[in-house]
């Protein structure tokens, strides 16, 4: 009874792997993609206004 119970477990902890490895390679895709529009944003918006001329500028016009 125990070696069908552990031969069970074995498959389910087996499906549930597969699952995860399927899935793990878009959940890192996203969140590479979401940190280097993070960062793109982030860098980009400020040397932009920078070049426009207005960045700390703009209060004492």
């Amino acid at each position: 009874m125990m070696e069908k119970l552990l031969e069970y477990m074995e498959i389910d902890i087996d499906n549930i792997m597969q699952r995860i490895m399927k899935v793990l390679p878009q959940i890192v895709y996203i969140t590479v993609g979401v940190l280097l529009i993070f960062v793109t944003i982030v860098v980009l918006v400020p040397l932009i206004h920078v070049y426009m001329g207005t960045w700390l500028f703009s209060a004492y016009l």
